[in-house]
């Protein structure tokens, strides 16, 4: 699940009702998006077990994902180099 098109990534008004319960890896997922800023916080991650770079500059990001089930997550590094908005 990589987002090529950023721009209409950041104008999805429904993104966070994406079925995100059989994904595995997140590595990247929002890397570069600019303008990405959307409540992505009901996301069922219980399988996830990769997100390095997840937010990698994606410098506007600031959004609580602290609903999150991460517990099958091997790999969180560098997650949010460069997103400077993010504050949660």
């Amino acid at each position: 699940m990589v987002f090529i098109d950023k721009i209409k990534l950041s104008r999805n008004s429904r993104f966070g009702d994406t079925d995100t319960q059989n994904v595995v890896s997140m590595k990247k997922m929002f890397r570069g998006a600019n303008l990405f800023n959307r409540n992505i916080n009901t996301w069922n991650t219980q399988n996830v077990k990769y997100m390095s770079n997840m937010f990698e500059n994606a410098i506007k990001y600031n959004q609580s994902i602290n609903n999150w089930n991460v517990e099958n997550v091997i790999d969180k590094s560098n997650m949010f180099t460069g997103a400077i908005s993010y504050n949660q």
